[in-house]
């Protein structure tokens, strides 16, 4: 309901009072005439009355008034001050929103910061334990290697010994010692 509806529904039932008031006098002096009509000699005595009652309905009538209107301005008071309340809950529920939103965006900045912090540092940690691998890797590959040439020495040695001596019982004469040692090269390459 919008405040101009509200005015004119709480002017209407302040008017209720001075309505019934204007019917009630309206009443009385109709009541007068018909018993001044029906009896005219009791005009006389009512007529007294009808003229006292209508001071005090006189007298009355602007007290009653300033009732209506005391009433009429209490309303207005009241419904400014319903429509200044009203403002300011809608503010507040609007701030209110306007904090949970800010809040809320707060909050997703810091997540996000989270994860680029924790992303970051996964890959720092992932980049070192690969170097530290790699760097175990290539060590072992060094001694795979430092071992494969030794074997393959001994086994170049071994060779050249048993060729050389199986030369020389077959044949009776010893071949030199690097002739021997390239051809066991030669037989395992």
């Amino acid at each position: 309901m919008d405040v101009g509806s509200a005015k004119v529904i709480g002017a209407g039932l302040a008017a209720i009072g001075a309505g019934l008031a204007a019917i009630g006098v309206g009443s009385i002096f109709g009541q007068y005439l018909n018993g001044a009509l029906r009896n005219p000699e009791a005009d006389a005595k009512m007529g007294g009355r009808l003229i006292l009652y209508f001071g005090v309905v006189q007298l009355t009538l602007p007290k009653l008034g300033k009732v209506i209107t005391a009433r009429e301005d209490q309303m207005s008071g009241d419904l400014a001050t319903a429509e200044k309340a009203q403002a300011e809950a809608t503010q507040l529920g609007l701030d209110y929103d306007a904090g949970v939103a800010a809040a809320q965006d707060a909050a997703r900045a810091q997540l996000t910061a989270a994860r680029l912090s924790a992303a970051t540092a996964v890959e720092g940690k992932l980049a070192a334990a690969n170097a530290a691998l790699d760097a175990k890797a290539a060590t072992a590959q060094a001694a795979l290697d430092a071992a494969r040439n030794k074997a393959l020495a001994e086994i170049e040695t071994v060779a050249a010994e048993a060729a050389t001596a199986i030369v020389e019982k077959l044949t009776g004469n010893r071949p030199a010692d690097a002739d021997a040692v390239a051809a066991a090269r030669a037989a395992l390459a």
